[in-house]
């Protein structure tokens, strides 16, 4: 890849990384606003199925990109060359609209990458943080959400370098390994939720405000909790 394409590619990346964080951050707004604004958390009524849908998407995700990782090192001296060709050609005037789609979408794919992994990432969080973040007062949201954007960047930033000096095969093992750990407790927390939400429907209330002990659960479903 020439040095100008190679500069259009690290500009987009950036490009998208902050234009996903910045729709993140409006529609975390947005909620919050909604919800000291109208009195109400719109999300409170079904937040079990909520947590539960999103858990059981996420570790889906997390299942197959984990399995698309561990191609990476095969793929990626294939996939550098047809991304530098798709920025690098140009469109046929004449070309069907189908196609001018499919050439966008691989020429701006630095830009969309990042813009929709952040965006799906910081829009999950937004949804989890809602059922439980919303009991406090808005002052307590500002400094949380700042230190976690710090932290990610560091940890964003520790990973890359890495990355860079770690065997990609090998670090892409690693990463996989922890993926499929997170994948696995997403999966067991979203058949929590829905095994919740169907016992909070049977008892009438929310179960866990009761606490953790009898009456909580439903003993034929949940016998991990039996003492």
């Amino acid at each position: 890849m020439s040095a100008p394409n190679f500069i259009f590619g690290v500009l987009f990346v950036w490009l998208g990384l902050f234009g996903g964080l910045a729709i993140v951050l409006t529609v975390c707004a947005g909620m919050i606003g909604a919800f000291y604004g109208l009195g109400k958390n719109i999300f409170g009524a079904t937040e079990k199925i909520w947590e539960g849908v999103f858990s059981l998407v996420a570790s889906i995700i997390i299942s197959l990109m984990g399995a698309a990782l561990l191609r990476v090192s095969k793929l990626q001296d294939k996939w550098r060359i047809k991304i530098a060709k798709a920025i690098e050609s140009k469109i046929k005037t004449n070309a069907r609209f189908t196609h001018r789609i499919r050439h966008s979408t691989e020429k701006y794919s630095m830009f969309w990458l990042p813009f929709i992994t952040v965006m799906r990432e910081g829009i999950e969080a937004v949804i989890f943080i809602g059922g439980v973040g919303l009991s406090y007062p808005a002052s307590a949201f500002p400094l949380p959400v700042l230190c976690g954007i710090l932290a990610g960047t560091v940890i964003g930033f520790m990973i890359y370098k890495g990355g860079n000096t770690l065997s990609l095969q090998i670090f892409l093992i690693i990463s996989t390994c922890f993926l499929y750990l997170v994948a696995a407790g997403l999966f067991s927390k979203a058949i929590g939720f829905f095994e919740a939400e169907l016992w909070n429907r049977l008892v009438g209330h929310d179960a866990s405000e009761t606490g953790f002990g009898p009456g909580s659960y439903d003993i034929h479903k949940s016998v991990w909790h039996v003492n």
